[in-house]
């Protein structure tokens, strides 16, 4: 595999790089741009009611279809569909209808009409459908392009195909609308990978399957899935569910329905532990993944229960209590797979030290290398500087010394972030804010945890245990690190796994050297030119050419008084471009929100690590922009953050509104914007200077104007823009190339674990993709 990855490496030199995603994921990140300001447990009924509405008309209209060419009026009784399994779908229901009213003002009550005939006409969805799309909060321009998004999928495929193809849609959407929850998204959904490992083991090929805390029905889908894979008979087995929310209830039978999955789902609003709705059934296979180490289950009302044949459980952990649950309803030969939490992939975990033990006056000039979160970076190699502590400090502190292979996680501040140990002979030691794994070679791959916990499926799982409340951080880290989740496949394969990731790693991380040596360059050329005025210097103290005969001929020969070049002009920042800054339109005005434009805040810059903007957290709509003075502004215009903190720079490379936290700079005249992008950035500590404010510093556009700069004559400014724009255009390419990347390897990753693919296939993708 080593040499595979060599290969693979060498591939890349050769043929440039690229990654294609799945379509699945083209599709959530489409819906999730028009998301908005809707919390993602708000919006995920919406997408997915979506969904579910178009699958059912999809199967009604091609069974309609084929009743029509057979006797028209049977085409119209209603028993034809039920019998195989189709649900009835009155006209006003129909894709079809919503489709061409999709821009209509009255989309959102088309769409609950719609809802509410099929729950009239279908009695096992009573209940089950959201209704709720004609409100406020919901943008109509938003729903319409929903339909418009689901209305490309699975077009023109035969039944079977297109069920499967929605089914699978529904599926990514649900993992994707959990991740986004955080922690609260694992009461609804358990991670494909998960359950596709529980099946595999189990194997349930005949019989009855039951999951006592069912969530959105994974266990169930995959195990039908199993029994199609393995050349099994669906009707051999029969499901069955308890679910005690009644939201997560819904989406389990949206989710069977679009699977074509019968099932007897229980709504149990008091739990499967006090009101045990199939007490009496047996089952053959049990899968479930309960919410562990709930400590307010209500077992002080259950001593006596006659489940607990191997002891009471205790009153302050339901995590005993599943385990019997579970075995009270296994028949006598079944089989149980059970998700609780762990942390047998390490062999020790820890914390930095009190901030007590290490503060700034233990610091020395050399010495033991103290870990911080701003020497955490995107990649395997460090960032920023380095402080240091005495090798006595740290022998006192054994167990916040990491070695190589041993992960280590921020628990406060930049949550989410994961760094490894490389092997370069230092010993290291981790600072107050952040904690470690050293992890057990005999169960894990250190490196493969290292690329899990940087995927978007990684990060999410970190994330579930984090408070964005004041500064982000971790409740109680060392207990939460132990319950961190983490699919463990063979050691071989992990390090299969870690093998082709990191190909996809090391083509990101040289496109961001690329882009730092590119930027360098640009650099550089705009301080000879503009600030040193090297060629004129040159020419003036009789030195060689070291530029293009057509280039040098373009500079003077002789600075003047100001000490710069004959001829050029002093001119302020203020008069070469547009100065411009925005505002927040209210945000509890919906009719502003969620809209079909960006608009940007310093936050969307605050993560970039190349001077592109190419979208922004939160859309605005037409009404949002008439809001805001600078209305929507041009590709390449210049933003510079005003405050919190001043000097976050990029050129936007779409249309954009901002808000309030920003100076943008449209260039319309001599200078273009590289240019000014270079002029910002090499005169920050000079508008630095000229901010003020009690609570935080800013830049007022008053101030900024003023700024003097140096304007050549036009041939120089077009022949620097020659050179730079190439520049920059390459950056853009590479930041634009990077993304894909990301979203590839982590969609390689999350079907690497589901199994959905083997190492020698992601292989071949990857040579396909350099």
């Amino acid at each position: 595999m080593a040499r595979k990855r060599a290969e693979l490496k060498e591939n890349s030199k050769k043929n440039g790089n690229g990654a294609n995603i799945g379509f699945e994921a083209q599709l959530f990140l489409a819906a999730d741009k028009l998301r908005g300001n809707l919390e993602p447990s708000d919006y995920k009924h919406v997408v997915l009611g979506l969904i579910f509405l178009k699958y059912i008309s999809d199967a009604f209209e091609a069974k309609h279809a084929a009743l029509l060419a057979e006797d028209p009026l049977v085409a119209e009784d209603a028993d034809e569909y039920l019998a195989e399994n189709v649900f009835w779908v009155p006209k006003e229901a129909r894709w079809s209808h919503l489709q061409a009213n999709a821009k209509q003002p009255t989309i959102d009550k088309l769409i609950d009409d719609a809802m509410i005939a099929i729950e009239a006409n279908n009695t096992s969805l009573k209940g089950v459908l959201p209704k709720d799309y004609n409100r406020p909060a919901l943008n109509k321009v938003m729903l319409g392009e929903l339909i418009d998004l689901a209305s490309g999928i699975a077009m023109h495929e035969q039944r079977s195909k297109a069920r499967d193809i929605l089914g699978r849609v529904y599926e990514y959407f649900l993992g994707g609308f959990a991740g986004s929850e955080g922690k609260r998204g694992g009461e609804f959904y358990t991670p494909r990978s998960v359950v596709r490992v529980l099946v595999e083991m189990l194997e349930p090929y005949q019989g009855r399957v039951y999951d006592p805390c069912c969530g959105s029905g994974g266990m169930f889908v995959q195990s039908e899935k199993f029994v199609e894979e393995h050349g099994g008979r669906i009707g051999d087995i029969a499901i069955y569910g308890q679910e005690s929310n009644y939201t997560t209830w819904r989406l389990a039978k949206m989710n069977l329905a679009v699977r074509g999955i019968d099932a007897e789902i229980r709504w149990n609003n008091d739990g499967s532990f006090h009101k045990d709705k199939l007490k009496d059934l047996r089952f053959d296979y049990i899968l479930a993944n309960p919410p562990f180490n709930i400590s307010d289950w209500g077992g002080d009302r259950l001593r006596e229960d006659a489940r607990w044949k191997y002891g009471v459980p205790p009153v302050g952990n339901a995590n005993y209590a599943w385990l019997q649950h579970i075995l009270w309803h296994l028949s006598q030969n079944g089989t149980a797979g059970v998700v609780l939490a762990n942390g047998s992939m390490s062999s020790s975990i820890a914390i930095g030290p009190f901030g007590s033990r290490m503060k700034a006056d233990t610091y020395v000039n050399t010495g033991i290398p103290v870990i911080r979160g701003t020497n955490i970076s995107d990649s395997i190699a460090w960032k920023g500087e380095w402080v240091y502590i005495s090798e006595e400090m740290a022998d006192s502190m054994p167990n916040c010394i990491v070695k190589y292979g041993d992960l280590v996680f921020p628990h406060r501040g930049s949550i989410g972030e994961v760094a490894i140990i490389p092997d370069d002979a230092l010993r290291y030691m981790i600072s107050t804010s952040l904690m470690k794994i050293t992890v057990d070679a005999k169960k894990a791959n250190s490196l493969f945890l290292y690329y899990y916990f940087r995927s978007s499926l990684g990060r999410q799982e970190i994330l579930k245990y984090s408070s964005q409340v004041g500064t982000p951080g971790i409740g109680q880290p060392l207990s939460s690190l132990k319950q961190f989740r983490v699919p463990l496949p063979p050691l071989h394969v992990q390090k299969g796994i870690a093998d082709i990731i990191g190909v996809l790693d090391d083509l990101f991380d040289r496109n961001k050297k690329t882009n730092e040596t590119l930027e360098a360059m640009a650099r550089l050329f705009f301080k000879d030119w503009f600030l040193d005025f090297g060629p004129t210097r040159a020419k003036a103290e009789g030195r060689l050419a070291y530029l293009a005969p057509d280039l040098w001929s373009l500079f003077p020969d002789a600075l003047d008084d100001d000490d710069k070049p004959i001829a050029w002009e002093t001119s302020t920042i203020g008069q070469e471009v547009r100065v411009v800054g925005g505002t927040t339109p209210s945000t509890k005005e919906p009719t502003y929100w969620n809209g079909e434009f960006c608009w940007a805040t310093p936050k969307d810059l605050s993560s970039l690590k190349t001077p592109v903007l190419l979208s922004t957290e939160r859309r605005i709509t037409q009404a949002g922009i008439s809001q805001i003075g600078s209305g929507l502004l041009p590709i390449g215009t210049v933003l510079l953050s005003s405050r919190a903190p001043i000097g976050y720079l990029v050129i936007s490379q779409v249309e954009t509104a901002v808000n309030q936290g920003f100076i943008a700079m449209v260039c319309e005249g001599r200078l273009s914007n590289v240019l000014v992008w270079l002029w910002t950035q090499a005169n920050m500590e000079v508008i630095l200077q000229k901010a003020n404010g009690s609570t935080f510093q800013e830049i007022s556009k008053a101030n900024f104007r003023p700024i003097p700069v140096t304007v050549a004559d036009s041939p120089i400014h077009r022949a620097f823009d020659e050179i730079a724009q190439p520049i920059y255009k390459q950056i853009v390419a590479n930041e634009q190339e990077s993304r894909t990347l990301a979203q590839a390897r982590d969609l390689l990753l999350a079907k690497l674990l589901s199994g959905e693919i083997r190492l020698q296939e992601a292989e071949k993708i990857v040579e396909q993709a350099l």
